[in-house]
């Protein structure tokens, strides 16, 4: 009867802890917290009433939390089981290294995210929270990110991570935006309050256009840019700004205005033709140019204004030459 009730037992315990197993199906009551590090750190703050390192919560103890969940360099890596923290307010993660991914959708009521330092993290989804007003990501590997349904925005610090662009478009209470030190290509900033914005996109040294809603409008000119980036307000001027630039680069000339001798530095590999017109269309020399530094006498040439063409297979680019 002895050796029954005690195999009984051992039943019932193996049975009930195979329940309860994390990750999976945890008991009724309870939310899987997978990572050590993480329910530990809960256990640390009190947020963890059993106190017991293993691999779960009770839920009550997620929902009883409010506030700030401000767990900072702690170790953590996985994040299961942040969804069971529905009425808390803000997250600080900062500093912990090892997180890679982070989804906040489950908690609506989050206005201050802080993933600051958190040098893995590569996904950070926050759709749907449109309380959320302040996203720090500093020092992440983030190389896109929707905000598109964070109407209440105020702040955004994406300094030091891997942006490849971002749309700001839908952000119209946005007034702090810090993209210095991305690897950014495109921003998009034409959400209706440039004028209240304080803005930084240098050190991101592809980045051409920066989409505005007006491109005369003052407070740019406290907008802290590459000299590389230009202030547009339509894809059609972005577009129109690029083949100039491209052009620019083809070749140019020194020292303009000019006499007697000038420079010619040419970035096409093959050989190009070049034509010099005065105002009147007149082609009046002629040469052909090479790769990097040519010289060219235009001694013969009376003072006025002309224009200088490059012809290849492919393209003709003109700049104006003034003779002195």
């Amino acid at each position: 009867m002895k050796k029954t009730t005690y195999l009984l037992a051992i039943f019932i315990a193996f049975q009930t802890f195979s329940y309860a197993q994390c990750p999976g199906t945890p008991n009724p009551g309870y939310t899987c917290v997978p990572d050590t590090a993480f329910e530990q750190a809960l256990i640390d703050f009190n947020y963890d009433s059993e106190a017991i390192l293993d691999g779960r919560i009770l839920t009550a103890d997620a929902l009883a939390a409010t506030g700030s969940l401000s767990l900072p360099n702690k170790g953590i890596s996985d994040l299961t089981g942040l969804e069971a923290f529905l009425n808390i307010d803000a997250v600080n993660l900062s500093y912990n290294t090892a997180i890679t991914v982070a989804d906040l959708t489950p908690n609506i009521n989050v206005t201050d995210v802080n993933f600051e330092g958190c040098s893995s993290l590569s996904t950070l989804t926050v759709t749907g929270l449109t309380g959320l007003e302040n996203v720090n990501v500093y020092g992440t590997v983030l190389t896109a990110i929707d905000l598109s349904t964070n109407t209440a925005l105020l702040l955004f610090n994406a300094q030091n991570s891997s942006l490849g662009m971002i749309d700001l478009s839908a952000n119209g209470a946005v007034t702090n935006v810090n993209l210095r030190n991305n690897n950014l290509t495109s921003v998009d900033m034409r959400n209706g309050n440039n004028a209240n914005t304080v803005f930084r996109s240098d050190f991101n040294s592809s980045l051409t256009c920066i989409f505005v809603d007006d491109a005369t409008e003052p407070n740019l000119g406290s907008w802290i840019i590459d000299g590389g980036s230009t202030f547009v307000e339509t894809e059609p001027a972005c577009a129109t700004l690029s083949v100039e630039r491209a052009n620019a680069t083809v070749f140019s000339v020194f020292p303009n205005p000019a006499s007697g001798m000038v420079t010619i530095t040419s970035n096409l590999e093959q050989d190009t033709r070049l034509g010099v017109y005065d105002i009147t269309g007149k082609l009046v020399l002629t040469n052909t140019i090479s790769f990097g530094n040519n010289r060219l006498n235009i001694a013969s040439l009376p003072s006025g204004v002309y224009l200088m063409r490059v012809t290849t297979n492919t393209k003709s680019v003109t700049k104006k030459l003034v003779v002195k």
